[in-house]
């Protein structure tokens, strides 16, 4: 080359070594924009990997949440029938009361007529001089705890019932 400098006039050899130099700086920035290339690559490949396990991600969540979904409604159903059968016992309950309450009436009414006629028998037996059984003293219906208490007392004729009378009815002594 050197011989080849020689013979070629200096303007030559200035455009050769510009286009040289050129060639180099090209070279250089094709080096570094193959370099830039390389690591965008690198990064896009980064980004589809993390693209793909986000979509398999959202892929798991969809399935995740249909069944949840389905659940909710299979549950919604259970409680709408729930509810369903829990309004007919209440309309149920709510008629039951109802006669109750007409039946609670009716006995009110029929005590309040056996209290008045009660009452209408004690004034009319007061009238007639009559004195009922309530009105006697503690003195007049002595209790007794046995027989001897009895023949303590001074009571000397007893009527005896046999055990399974007594029980069927209770008698007072005087």
């Amino acid at each position: 080359m050197s011989v080849l400098r020689a013979a070629c006039s200096p303007e030559v050899l200035n455009q050769t070594s510009r286009l040289e130099i050129q060639l180099l700086e090209n070279s250089l920035s094709t080096n570094k924009l193959e370099k830039q290339l390389m690591l965008q690559t690198n990064e896009i490949s980064k980004l589809h990997d993390k693209n793909s396990l986000l979509e398999q991600k959202m892929l798991e969540m969809e399935v995740r949440h249909r069944e949840e979904l389905d659940t909710l409604k299979q549950e919604k159903g259970s409680l709408q029938t729930l509810v369903g059968r829990q309004s007919g016992v209440i309309r149920e309950l709510e008629t039951q009361l109802s006669k109750a309450t007409g039946n609670s009436s009716a006995l009110q009414r029929q005590q309040q007529e056996m209290m008045d006629t009660v009452h209408n028998l004690i004034n009319l037996c007061s009238k007639d001089g009559v004195v009922p059984n309530s009105t006697k003293t503690v003195e007049e219906e002595k209790k007794f705890r046995d027989c001897a208490d009895l023949y303590q007392n001074g009571i000397r004729k007893m009527e005896f019932t046999p055990f399974s009378q007594r029980l069927r009815k209770t008698r007072r002594l005087k």
